[in-house]
């Protein structure tokens, strides 16, 4: 189980309805499902981009959760704490649980990021949901986390699944979160993907090749999905295909591999 499962299980029942964007993580289809809820996707807007007056507009009165991808999977496009906040002004009379996915927050890079952790502060019905998953490339560990206020997490805690996490994996991320030196080579790397990111979405700037702008650690390039596959296997490169939206998405990779990516467009 996972730490989002819960949070469905615990508001969501037969015919409850759960708000969230399309495309999105394709996870969030499946657990709404599993609940017996019902998923209300709310396309996004035209720069791929989580349409929060859209989604304020599927809330009906069945809507028990609303889910934010932030950075959004596969699209990496990403919501301020700002923009996430008057939309939370907007509905907090109505009871709805928010629940907002980071799982690619540590990638983001922008002058005017605010932690979204105010958010939990501010508002009795928002959870944050982390993951050693990504940038801590502990994806074996199958460990996350969540913050959020004290009611909310006791009442997670009387419907968690039994053993979702074992005690290995607490261990270790515990340890890996208090050693400074792992910590500070996690950041080193970090650092290293965003700042690869960076040089190749300007690289397709200047080669006039079309792309969503991303705040994660992916970039995803509109198009032919399987012409665009074909196109970069040519050069020993993999990389994801997607029909919604259709084209392929490029994991950042090394220096090195990022130089490789480039052939594909010379």
């Amino acid at each position: 189980g996972t730490l989002l499962q819960d949070l469905v299980r615990l508001v969501v029942n037969d015919g409850d309805e759960v708000v969230f964007g399309s495309p999105s993580f394709a996870a969030y289809d499946i657990d709404v499902l599993l609940a017996g809820g019902v998923s209300v996707k709310v396309p996004l807007d035209e720069s791929w981009t989580y349409d929060l007056e859209g989604v304020e507009h599927a809330i009906t009165d069945k809507t028990r959760m609303v889910l934010l991808c932030n950075p959004n999977n596969p699209t990496g496009t990403f919501l301020t704490t700002a923009q996430i906040r008057v939309f939370l002004q907007k509905i907090e009379n109505t009871g709805i649980l928010v629940v907002i996915d980071e799982a690619y927050r540590d990638f983001v890079n922008c002058e005017d990021c605010e932690a979204s952790s105010s958010l939990v502060s501010e508002f009795d019905n928002v959870v944050l949901l982390r993951t050693f998953s990504k940038a801590f490339g502990m994806a074996g560990l199958r460990l996350g986390y969540g913050l959020a206020r004290p009611e909310i997490v006791d009442a997670v805690n009387k419907v968690v699944a039994e053993f979702s996490v074992s005690s290995l994996s607490q261990a270790v991320g515990v340890a890996m979160l208090q050693d400074e030196t792992i910590m500070a080579d996690l950041k080193a790397k970090r650092n290293i993907i965003v700042a690869e990111r960076e040089k190749y979405q300007d690289f397709l700037r200047e080669m006039k090749v079309d792309f969503i702008p991303s705040q994660s650690n992916f970039i995803m390039i509109p198009g032919n999905s399987m012409e665009l596959f074909a196109q970069f296997r040519q050069h020993q490169l993999i990389v994801r295909p997607f029909d919604d939206p259709a084209g392929v998405r490029i994991t950042v990779g090394t220096p090195k591999q990022m130089l490789k990516a480039r052939e594909v467009w010379e």
